[in-house]
């Protein structure tokens, strides 16, 4: 399956990744300093720039104004989604101002809802979303946790150090932070509502 990869302006991590054949990588604006430590070169360059300092040149580069409702990262990743990309991964989109962490998240939730893999990577952690369904971790380690968006019901946790079942979550307390992987499989499941879900950095992606 291919790719978006989506570098922000963000707080650098150095998050390593391959671009493989039919993926797509996308800089948005101030994120093109970064493209070097990378070492990829990018498909597509958007933004309105302000943050980078000035416009880039070439036929890869789609300027947008200033004045916008959609942030920079939202347009990225409506340009890829038109594209037919059922996965995307945000590197550097996270730290600098919370308030642009928040807005990425927000960018990345209709996805998830509409059966799309979404992951935005951190210097420690991986955040994705799992809405109605299911999620598989294998020989996965460390630390995890997950956060109730809705009123979260039938929430089933196996394979961890704090098992669940049936339970409902909701977004007014945390009860899901700082699990445990302890099985050779971790699986999380929600019956209805969606959870914001952490896990580490290293932890093969789930299935």
């Amino acid at each position: 399956m291919s790719v978006c990869h989506i570098v922000g302006a963000g707080r650098f991590s150095p998050v390593p990744f391959e671009k493989k054949p039919g993926d797509l990588v996308v800089i948005c604006d101030g994120g093109l300093r970064y493209v070097e430590k990378y070492g990829v070169v990018p498909d597509l360059i958007v933004g309105d720039f302000d943050s980078l300092g000035y416009v880039p040149e070439g036929d890869n580069v789609i300027k947008l104004p200033v004045k916008k409702d959609v942030t920079d990262v939202g347009a990225a990743l409506d340009l890829a989604e038109k594209k037919g990309y059922d996965e995307y991964r945000l590197y550097c989109c996270g730290g600098g101002r919370i308030s642009h962490t928040f807005a990425n998240l927000q960018n990345l939730l209709p996805l998830a809802k509409r059966g799309k893999k979404v992951y935005l990577y951190d210097e420690k952690e991986v955040l994705t979303f799992l809405s109605d369904g299911n999620m598989t971790f294998s020989d996965a380690h460390g630390v995890f946790s997950l956060f109730a968006l809705s009123a979260c019901r039938g929430v089933t946790v196996t394979g961890a150090l704090y098992p669940l079942v049936d339970a409902d979550l909701n977004e007014n307390f945390p009860l899901g932070v700082s699990n445990e992987f302890v099985g050779p499989t971790t699986e999380i499941t929600v019956r209805s509502g969606t959870l914001l879900v952490a896990f580490p950095l290293d932890a093969p992606l789930p299935l």
